[in-house]
């Protein structure tokens, strides 16, 4: 039966009431002994007011105003939740059995009353109906000594900020302190609620020299604090309007500033650095992967495609080379999609297989070691692996060309040819060395930076 008293309570369905009222007259009190949190604290919630209203009649008044295991009341509860019409249903409750202030000014465990809540939550609508029910709980505070503009200020509720300050006793508050000394300026200063504090300076005779129990006025405390954006914009508004820096706080403040300065710069400066290691180890390992992607493609397709392609017919002429020598017509013996190349120079095409296999399975090996998610470090086996495997990669590039002019060039084109091939190697081994070794080396202090920076 508890369960349906729980669900008539949430749904707001006043028959399933009646009905288990008929079944057990004591359901509600049985329900009240067992549980911590009552039929109106639920139907509350939910602002439920025909719910709230039949219940009532079936409870004492004093009901209305015990609290729950958190500390709040029906009243609190309404105030939160926004529900206007539930809040005016209670102050006519209150009104008609003469405990309205009861209603308007009780608090909870954290010493606030349902204005208090309404405005942590920034429900104009309510705020509204209790002002006019009880116009002194404006000047409640809270047991931190805050006012419904702290409040407002604290939990950045702008609208009712801008409704609480349009009231005539409000006034009075702009320079109340809180228990830290605070006014609603330091507040807002701290919040960084520019709007706010432009207000408060032009609109209001806040003080803005005043001191917390720190001794810090609104113009220090935003000194003090981690800088953020228009801070500037604000701190000459603090200035404008007389805001102070003490002789004893000066220096620090500008300590703190310089401090947060330095900070925010090298910060800067680390997170670009990083930034742009991270992009040359990406950028390096893209490179890599493409010559290796290319190199790949290159020596499959040189295995497939030789030079002097392929035989296309049958052949069974069992006449030596040497005669084949003396009369090109009469072609070695052979068979469709052998390499004519490898009957008229096996030696040589042996050695250009060899090769082109050797670059072949080093691509490759380059780029399975690069797929693996898992960072380099330059002490490494694996980065070993690749290094030394590129290194064989462009070996066998050399050998394979050298090969193929070998193959399909006379001998004194191919004297030139190596002339002019040795040439460029020696300057390549000269400058390319050095720069890929300056490359690798980059990309061991990054790779270390990264590794670092994961661990």
């Amino acid at each position: 039966m508890a369960e349906k008293l729980l669900e008539a309570a949430r749904t707001g369905n006043t028959g399933m009431l009646f009905e288990l009222l008929d079944e057990n007259p004591l359901v509600l009190a049985t329900f009240a002994i067992g549980s911590r949190e009552t039929l109106l604290h639920i139907a509350s919630m939910f602002g439920h007011v025909d719910f709230i209203a039949t219940l009532i009649i079936k409870l004492h008044p004093s009901s209305a105003l015990e609290l729950n295991q958190d500390g709040y009341s029906p009243m609190h509860i309404s105030s939160t939740q926004g529900h206007r019409e539930t809040v005016e249903f209670f102050i006519e409750f209150g009104r008609f059995h003469s405990i309205l202030n009861e209603f308007c000014l009780q608090k909870n465990i954290h010493g606030r009353i349902p204005l208090h809540c309404a405005v942590s939550k920034g429900r104009v609508g309510v705020m509204g109906a209790l002002l006019i029910a009880c116009p002194e709980s404006v000047q409640q505070l809270t047991d931190e000594r805050e006012t419904v503009l702290h409040l407002a200020v604290r939990n950045n509720q702008r609208e009712a900020f801008s409704f609480l300050i349009q009231q005539p006793s409000i006034k009075a508050l702009v320079n109340f302190m809180d228990d830290e000394g605070n006014t609603i300026l330091h507040l807002a200063t701290v919040c960084r609620q520019h709007q706010i504090v432009s207000f408060l300076l032009k609109e209001t005779n806040v003080n803005a020299s005043a001191m917390n129990s720190r001794g810090l006025t609104a113009l220090e405390v935003l000194l003090m604090t981690p800088s953020q954006s228009n801070d500037i914009k604000l701190g000459q508004m603090l200035r404008d309007a007389g805001g102070e820096i003490s002789q004893n706080h000066e220096a620090s403040s500008i300590q703190v500033q310089v401090s947060a300065t330095d900070v925010t710069s090298s910060h800067q400066t680390e997170n670009s650095t990083k930034k742009k290691g991270k992009e040359m180890v990406l950028e390096l390992r893209n490179g890599i992967m493409m010559m290796a992607s290319l190199t790949a493609s290159m020596t499959f397709q040189a295995s497939l495609s030789p030079p002097g392609g392929f035989w296309q017919d049958w052949s069974d002429n069992t006449t030596s080379n040497s005669t084949i020598a003396a009369n090109t017509t009469s072609p070695p013996a052979h068979k469709p999609g052998t390499a004519v190349i490898y009957d008229l120079n096996h030696k040589e095409f042996t050695s250009f297989l060899l090769w082109d296999a050797i670059g072949f399975l080093a691509s490759l090996s380059i780029i399975l070691s690069l797929i693996v998610p898992m960072p380099f470090k330059n002490d490494s086996v694996r980065w070993a692996f690749v290094r030394s495997s590129i290194y064989v990669v462009v070996l066998s590039v050399q050998f394979v060309f050298l090969e193929a002019i070998q193959l399909t060039t006379k001998k004194i084109y191919q004297q030139k040819t190596f002339a002019v091939f040795l040439t460029f190697v020696g300057l390549w081994l000269s400058f390319g060395s050095i720069a890929l070794s300056h490359g690798f080396s980059l990309l061991d202090k990054k790779e270390d930076d990264n590794s670092s920076e994961s661990d």
